[in-house]
């Protein structure tokens, strides 16, 4: 709907304009009735108003310099002057000041009146267009290369807002990262059609500026007589709304970041400079989020060394095949990277760990691991998920080897070893096993060590010691219970066993995996 004023000094005049055709059927509202132009003046700079109609002879203010004043407070604003016979050669002059048109008191009827309208109408419209494409051309000139803007261009984009100085307000609009990397493959772009237009037609006076193709900055001017704490509450509000309305309209989530204070629009680069570098504090928060500042409220220098260690600790036990430690040192880093909004920590880590797991499938060129789990870095969204997607990709990976290690064995040996793998926390003797797999204990023995390079109890004595480390890095139980848990009935016989396996006590161990 447009917003229309009507300004006459009688009543009798006013009531026939408000009652004259459906407004509403036409595309427009009666925002303001005024009976003095002073009050017209200052409504103008309280409310937008889209078109007005003002009678040119007045007591005080006449039409004339009422129109004047107005076109001043907003260059956009349609004026249409109602004059009779007599004044015909001043409303004629109006004309010259960019007054839009006149129409004649006394032929004013519904029929003239409606065909006003839809000229007004159109004009506005197509006028809203082009001022909005240049608009846009220029804030998103000025957001990129503030330094090279002229001044009548910051002036034309203050007068295209409607705007005086510290008096506007903008939020980032961004859309949640899953949503837009699906739409990116599927060819789909929600902020250059739907978001754009939406904004538009439903959100007076707002201006949002296409960035790129999944987030805009909005501007929107702001009363600038109102407090810091109404401010907030608007800011807020306006954000909240903008979000629900894309949810429920277009079943899109977005992210909102809002400036927190009105602003001039020569302020605005470093302003979107600013939320910008909010923007990459949204993969710690769930969607949909609205991100203030003071929410990142404990940021940390980023310690490369400490990463570097935690990575070399995950490097080795990823080799030595001890999945728990892995899962451990990486929920170590995930937890305190998440408790102090480390970004630049998280995406260090991250472009090392991936090229640790490439490495690691290279060895191992026959697993099954496609090259999209592996290129994970570029489609980061969520720490969250990322967390969760990790584990998921060390599991598959240690399935992969343990499956590719089965492969070279003889399927005797293959059952052999599965056997070990789910019963190695019992008292388990060679002769056991032979006779589930249906062949003697001497010849087992004979192809277990040609096999598998190995003596039967020493694979199995080094199995319960890797499931040991494992639950040792854990650092949950007491010795004597892991002793019991991997098959060794004797808490100071399982410390023998691991120290001559590993070189250390098992109290060693559990220090070293917590340094």
């Amino acid at each position: 709907m447009l917003n229309v004023m009507l300004v006459d000094d009688e009543i009798m005049v006013l009531k026939h304009m408000e009652n004259i055709v459906d407004w509403e059927a036409n595309g427009f509202q009666i925002a303001s009735v005024e009976t003095r132009a002073i009050q017209g003046i200052e409504k103008l700079h309280q409310s937008m108003i889209d078109v007005i109609f003002v009678d040119i002879r007045m007591p005080g203010m006449d039409g004339f310099e009422f129109s004047k004043r107005a076109i001043k407070i907003n260059p956009n604003v349609e004026i249409i002057i109602l004059t009779s016979y007599g004044d015909f050669d001043y409303a004629k002059e109006a004309l010259k000041i960019g007054v839009s048109s006149y129409l004649l008191k006394h032929e004013m009827n519904q029929e003239n009146f409606e065909g006003e309208l839809k000229q007004i109408r159109s004009r506005i419209l197509s006028k809203k267009r082009d001022n909005k494409v240049i608009l846009s051309q220029l804030l998103l000139k000025y957001l990129s290369f503030p330094k090279s803007m002229k001044l009548d261009e910051l002036d034309y984009i203050r007068k295209m807002l409607s705007i005086a100085k510290k008096n506007i307000i903008s939020f980032l609009v961004v859309r949640d990262r899953e949503i837009f990397l699906a739409e990116k493959k599927q060819g789909e772009s929600l902020f250059e059609e739907e978001l754009i237009n939406y904004i538009e037609l439903n959100y007076k006076g707002m201006v949002p500026i296409l960035i790129n193709n999944d987030e805009c900055l909005v501007v929107a001017p702001f009363n600038p007589i109102i407090s810091q704490r109404e401010i907030l509450e608007k800011i807020h509000i306006n954000a909240y709304e903008l979000q629900r309305h894309i949810k429920k309209q277009f079943s899109k989530s977005v992210s909102i970041i809002p400036s927190f204070t009105l602003l001039d629009i020569e302020d605005l680069p470093n302003v979107y400079r600013d939320l910008k570098a909010l923007e990459k504090y949204l993969i710690f928060f769930d969607q949909s989020k609205i991100l203030y500042r003071r929410e990142i409220n404990s940021i940390h220098k980023t310690n490369e060394d400490k990463i570097d260690e935690i990575l070399r600790v995950i490097e080795t036990a990823l080799r030595n095949m001890n999945q728990q430690l892995v899962l451990k040192e990486m929920n170590l880093f995930f937890a305190a990277c998440e408790k102090n909004f480390d970004t630049n920590g998280f995406y260090y880590f991250m472009d090392r760990f991936q090229n640790i797991l490439r490495d690691f499938c290279q060895e191992y060129q026959r697993i099954h691991i496609h090259d999209q789990d592996l290129n994970f870095v570029e489609e980061v969204y969520s720490v969250f998920e990322m967390h969760e997607k990790l584990e998921l990709l060390i599991e598959k990976m240690m399935v992969a080897v343990e499956q590719e290690n089965m492969n070279q064995y003889s399927s005797k040996i293959q059952s052999v070893i599965r056997y070990l793998m789910e019963n190695y926390m019992y008292d388990i003797k060679i002769e056991d096993v032979a006779e589930q797999t249906n062949i003697s204990g001497e010849y087992l023995r004979h192809i277990f060590k040609d096999e598998v390079g190995k003596g039967f109890s020493e694979y199995l004595t080094e199995l319960r010691i890797d499931k040991a480390k494992a639950l040792l890095a854990e650092d949950k139980y007491k010795l004597y219970e892991i002793a019991e848990m991997v098959g060794y009935s004797s808490g100071s016989y399982f410390g023998t066993v691991f120290k001559k396996v590993t070189g250390m006590k098992p109290q060693r161990y559990v220090g070293e995996c917590n340094e």
